[in-house]
């Protein structure tokens, strides 16, 4: 198995510099993504930064037990509507 690096530092003035325009890259064999929030915008394995299932699943349970906002469905039918003659 081959070892592919987390972060790819430096990388701005070589032919990696295209994830400038696209936000990634492949290297390797290895999807990276720029790191916008760490020092020197480094690419990071796009790997490293997704979350477990398992914690995108206990979010969604959480969020299906919260109440509905008051009038969601009302102020969402009236931007849809807004500018409309009639």
């Amino acid at each position: 198995m081959e070892k592919h690096p987390e972060r790819i530092y430096h990388w701005q003035n070589s032919q990696l510099s295209i994830a400038r325009h696209y936000g990634w890259c492949k290297f390797n064999g290895e999807d990276y993504v720029i790191a916008y929030n760490e020092e020197g915008q480094p690419l990071v394995r796009a790997d490293l930064l997704k979350k477990p299932k398992s914690v995108k699943k206990k979010n969604e349970q959480v969020a299906a037990q919260l109440p509905l906002q008051p009038n969601a469905e009302v102020s969402g039918a009236r931007t849809a509507s807004a500018g409309l003659p009639g």
